[in-house]
């Protein structure tokens, strides 16, 4: 519906230019306006016309998650103060998830980041969706907000993990890792008869000796429950 609409706007738009390029050739075209009612019709409907392709032209680039120029930043301020507000939030959050990619320090962080953010954004859905005191028109405009938000963390992701400050990047923490290579090498505390092979006996305390032989352990035990 709307690219048909664009391309009869686009049509009328055509004629009425043609016609009033004509007219402004023609000679005693002062005297003409006068006299012609349909001309002030002719230029309103051209500027409207304009104005709504302009518009169409911002609303695709929004839809798209493209980035608006500082003039149609400016217009949009002008005729829709709300589609602005929207537009520079996105912006402004796109920037923000930009500055905390670069700042990650591995490309495991990269993608904890982006999980993160794309969490938040999904609870925000669940909020606005399962809120009854919403209405179904605000839930529609709200989640094509978070929509477009959505896209331009996608975006802001995909382009730096194909940029090189991402391909230097470790995959981990090297910290991390070593941590875990430690913990996984720790030696248990009980005390095995492996540990005890080829050491002098002199050496070896009671503790290992008892692990060493479980036989003379279980019998000093119920040599010490005689005694008793």
């Amino acid at each position: 519906m709307r690219i048909s609409g664009t391309v009869h706007d686009m049509t009328r738009l055509a004629g009425l230019d043609s016609e009033w390029q004509q007219k402004k050739k023609n000679p005693g075209k002062e005297e003409r306006e006068k006299a012609d009612p349909m001309l002030e019709q002719y230029k309103e409907d051209l500027q409207r016309i304009r104005e709504s392709r302009r518009m169409s032209e911002i609303e695709t680039k929004l839809q798209a998650g493209s980035e608006l120029t500082e003039e149609e930043l400016q217009y949009l301020m002008r005729e829709n103060p709300q589609r602005y507000r929207d537009a520079l939030e996105i912006r402004q959050e796109k920037e923000a998830f930009k500055r905390q990619m670069k700042a990650c320090r591995t490309k495991e962080d990269v993608e904890k980041l982006k999980v993160s953010r794309m969490g938040t954004l999904a609870a925000e859905a669940d909020s606005i969706a399962n809120n009854p005191n919403i209405p179904k028109s605000k839930k529609v405009e709200l989640m094509d907000k978070l929509l477009r938000k959505t896209d331009s963390v996608n975006d802001v992701y995909i382009n730096f993990i194909q940029s090189g400050g991402y391909a230097q990047l470790p995959e981990r923490n090297e910290a991390d890792l070593s941590t875990k290579e430690t913990s996984g090498s720790a030696q248990p505390e009980d005390v095995t008869p492996k540990e005890t092979e080829g050491r002098d006996p002199r050496n070896v305390t009671l503790k290992e000796e008892k692990a060493q032989n479980p036989e003379k352990a279980y019998e000093e035990k119920e040599n010490d429950k005689e005694t008793v």
